[in-house]
């Protein structure tokens, strides 16, 4: 019943903002991000180089949808077939793949904030066991700002993200599976 109660004072939180004010496409705005502390966030994470790089590289923005109590935070990469999508449930806790893309689940849960932010925690266990504490906050309509702690044993670091509101947006890589020049 608890639950139940601060899903709905969350649920009402969040939408209070308006139409669903994070709902959308944001795209990351690389000047304005602190691309140096997320490079340090990934080696605490302890990712591999190709998990670095794509997530350095490779992640161009944010989706986000709003469904009643439902978030869905979709990382758009410039690789249309490789998605990551992790989807919340205001006031409540679930359990999901991991976003390191180890072996294993983490959990998260996510509430909005009396100040109208989207917060979100994210646990895991061994290997590397840690946290990550997410605020997604509007600054204006078109501006989203992600502040981002990441904790595991051998420290924490805090990264910044900014991202633009976008009316749409097309990965950069296009997948052709038609050969061309072939001749018969």
């Amino acid at each position: 019943m608890a639950t139940v109660a601060a899903s709905s004072r969350s649920e009402a939180a969040f939408s209070s903002l308006g139409n669903g004010g994070f709902a959308g496409v944001w795209i990351k705005d690389h000047q304005e991000s602190d691309s140096a502390s997320y490079g340090r966030a990934c080696d605490l994470m302890g990712l591999s180089g190709l998990q670095k790089t794509t997530a350095m590289q490779l992640i161009e923005g944010v989706e986000i949808e709003q469904r009643g109590s439902r978030v869905a935070v979709q990382f758009l990469t410039m690789v249309p077939f490789f998605k990551v999508t992790e989807t919340y449930t205001l006031g409540g806790v679930v359990t999901m793949a991991r976003r390191d893309l180890r072996r294993g689940s983490q959990q998260a849960c996510a509430a909005a904030s009396p100040g109208g932010s989207l917060d979100v925690q994210i646990t895991w266990a061994a290997p590397n066991a840690g946290t990550i504490k997410e605020q997604y906050r509007l600054v204006g309509r078109d501006t989203l700002e992600c502040q981002s702690t990441v904790e595991v044993a051998a420290g924490s670091v805090t990264t910044r993200t900014v991202y633009r509101r976008s009316a749409g947006w097309r990965p950069r890589f296009q997948w052709n599976m038609v050969m061309r020049g072939s001749t018969g």
